[in-house]
């Protein structure tokens, strides 16, 4: 299935108050910088290019196909179409080329919606998919998904993960933050260099820790 997003999540999983308070910042980091940072570390998990392979906040997509499956599906029982993205919130249309050329749309009782961590659709009881025109996206479906529409809806492990993306963006941002200076009052002072790398590395395997239970595998 082939996803363009239609409509974007109004909000983000965390605002940047709440990563303020997560991470002790202060007034050092404007609220730009730090929202900057919290939808790079969102977009870097979300959506049809994201690690988790997962929508968080509500979001509208488009997905389109060459046509119905019109074979046994070896996941589930009849001509099953997966929906991606998930959770799956609502389908708002299902509409196909006909014959003629002419969009037709699939009433909502003649399909059948299979929620679960991989929701799928199949015909309703005693109906079959239309026959579409044999042509590049004949089909069209349009759904929502995401946890809800507020940063709390997500779940707190993704939420603790995008803190800490934010905390290692923040630091790579910062001047000489892997530059460390010991003062001795009478001795003198002595500069050395810290594992910049090693903390970020550290930061992005405590993240992805955290999320790796949410990721959606094919």
């Amino acid at each position: 299935m082939r996803l363009t997003l239609i409509q974007s999540p109004n909000a983000e999983p965390l605002t940047a108050d709440e990563v303020r308070e997560r991470l002790n910042i202060g007034s050092e980091v404007t609220d730009a910088a730090l929202e900057s940072f919290i939808a790079s570390s969102r977009l870097g998990l979300d959506g049809v290019d994201g690690y988790l392979g997962r929508a968080l906040i509500t979001q509208t997509w488009r997905g389109t196909l060459d046509g119905f499956p019109s074979y046994y599906d070896h996941h589930h029982c009849g001509h099953a179409i997966v929906i991606p993205l998930p959770p799956l919130q609502s389908i708002n249309s299902i509409t196909y080329v006909d014959g003629s050329g002419a969009t037709q749309t699939i009433e909502d009782g003649d399909y059948q919606i299979v929620p679960g961590p991989r929701p799928y659709i199949v015909p309703a009881y005693g109906k079959s998919w239309p026959p579409a025109r044999f042509q590049r996206d004949a089909v069209e479906i349009e759904f929502v998904a995401g946890y809800g529409d507020n940063g709390s809806d997500v779940p707190e492990p993704i939420r603790c993960a995008i803190a800490l993306q934010v905390s290692q963006f923040r630091s790579l941002s910062s001047r000489d933050q892997n530059v460390m200076i010991d003062n001795v009052v009478g001795v003198g002072s002595k500069t050395y260099t810290t594992g910049r790398d090693g903390g970020a590395d550290a930061l992005t395997a405590a993240a992805m820790a955290l999320v790796s239970s949410y990721r959606v595998l094919v």
